[in-house]
């Protein structure tokens, strides 16, 4: 018992180091290619010792907000700020961007323990279950896209009670529990359809899909989801955008 308790109060601190790490970086304080302040300083600040600082950074390192240099520290890599929620759009956001009406259904929901990934992803141990949800997107009558998300176990509840022909999720949390999504990971890559994306997609398995590997986070740092989208071949359009000043 009080064992778990030292744990219980140390993941607590580790949440809290992180979530102010977090706050600073969205706001600007830390900005896009400048250094952390050091372990030995971080720990000074928050009354914790240097692991626990350590464990804070590393969470930060796979939100992708910063990374860490050997030798010299941790360089943040966001130029995220604490309103930019236009680079955190949600599928419904994205599609009514494009004048496209959205919609949707869950297939499935259940509540599992984590896999290793859901651990690491959303700083869960391996005895807190997540709830996973299996939603079909659309676009019209189409159907267009896959998603599979295991919610943290904080927000499970509110998902939960969600109807199933909820459109947006993020909206939802953002609107009716004042949770808003303050930057968001991705992985993205080219996979092949499986047998349940064809049946559901309505594709042959083994045809060319996008994956988009995709990890929410509130403005606290606090995971809110991870998800695994697979889209129809010519759906989803990626862009990217860079300036330059011309050499002298």
């Amino acid at each position: 018992m009080v064992t778990e308790e030292l744990d219980d109060r140390h993941s607590s601190s580790v949440g809290a180091i992180t979530g102010a790490l977090v706050r600073r970086i969205l706001g600007g304080e830390y900005p896009h290619g400048e250094w952390l302040p050091a372990e030995a300083a971080l720990a000074t600040e928050f009354g914790v010792s240097r692991s626990t600082v350590r464990r804070a950074l590393e969470r930060i390192g796979r939100q992708g907000l910063a990374t860490a240099q050997r030798g010299n520290g941790w360089l943040v890599r966001s130029a995220l700020h604490g309103n930019d929620l236009e680079r955190v759009r949600s599928f419904s956001e994205w599609a009514r961007g494009r004048g496209l009406e959205p919609g949707g259904r869950v297939l499935d929901q259940v509540t599992a323990l984590p896999s290793a990934r859901e651990q690491q992803l959303l700083f869960v141990g391996s005895r807190s279950p997540v709830l996973r949800v299996t939603r079909v997107r659309t676009l019209g009558e189409r159907r267009v896209m896959l998603e599979r998300t295991a919610y943290a176990p904080w927000v499970a509840e509110l998902i939960r009670a969600f109807p199933a022909d909820e459109p947006s999720v993020e909206t939802a949390l953002r609107e009716r529990h004042g949770i808003p999504t303050s930057h968001a990971r991705y992985e993205i890559e080219a996979v092949s359809a499986g047998v349940e994306d064809a049946r559901v997609l309505d594709v042959r398995r083994s045809s060319p899909l996008l994956r988009m590997l995709r990890t929410t986070y509130a403005r606290d740092g606090r995971p809110i989801g991870s998800s695994d989208d697979r889209f129809r071949p010519g759906i989803m359009v990626l862009e990217a955008r860079s300036t330059s000043t011309p050499a002298s």
